[in-house]
């Protein structure tokens, strides 16, 4: 794995993480508290620049810019905790951040049944209409990310990825069920290489 994207890490600006052979970036919930917050786990080998973070209440984003098959991409974790209403106009504040070609991933809490979920919800409708207004992909796992505890939810496709990139970039989401939370990890191929250091 060339790049992590953790979410809902639960970082204070107190918390260090160390990975061997790896570089961490993280955006904590901006009230430095533990809940919320991502990170971008890197390659040290791979040819990076760190981005500014993105920290609010309704979403907190970190990332990086790297470059594929000598093409610039920003690569960036995403998380939106579930209790925030998001407009199109939020979307667009965090959207803008980014110059040309980005994959976005992480957990939006949003579902629709355009990327698979089993239902969707109004978040899910306001992103959705909003990636197909700037005609950005939607990138989902074929199954299930988000395994509840409680028998009254049913598993869900929460965690996707949002992209802008050249068409001749092939991008492939799995599914790993590797459950250490109640979200399993999601893998994207992409038919690239990094530029190294």
């Amino acid at each position: 794995i060339d790049i992590a994207l953790i979410t809902e890490t639960r970082f204070t600006k107190y918390s260090n993480v160390f990975t061997p052979g790896y570089t961490l970036f993280k955006s904590n919930h901006p009230n430095n508290k533990a809940h919320g917050g991502v990170a971008v786990i890197i390659k040290s080998t791979l040819s990076f620049s760190p981005l500014p973070n993105f920290s609010q209440d309704y979403l907190q984003s970190c990332a990086v810019s790297i470059k594929l098959n000598h093409i610039p991409i920003t690569i960036a974790a995403v998380y939106c905790p579930p209790r925030h209403n998001l407009s199109s106009t939020l979307f667009l504040d965090y959207f803008s951040s980014f110059t040309s070609n980005f994959i976005v991933g992480g957990d939006f809490n949003a579902k629709h049944q355009s990327w698979g979920c089993r239902t969707g919800n109004p978040r899910g409708n306001v992103l959705h209409n909003f990636v197909n207004a700037n005609k950005y992909s939607i990138l989902a796992p074929p199954g299930p990310t988000y395994w509840p505890t409680s028998i009254r939810k049913k598993p869900d496709i929460l965690d996707i990825f949002i992209a802008k990139v050249p068409s001749n970039l092939v991008c492939t989401p799995e599914n790993i069920l590797d459950l250490n939370s109640d979200h399993s990890s999601v893998l994207l191929t992409i038919n690239a290489s990094p530029t190294l250091r």
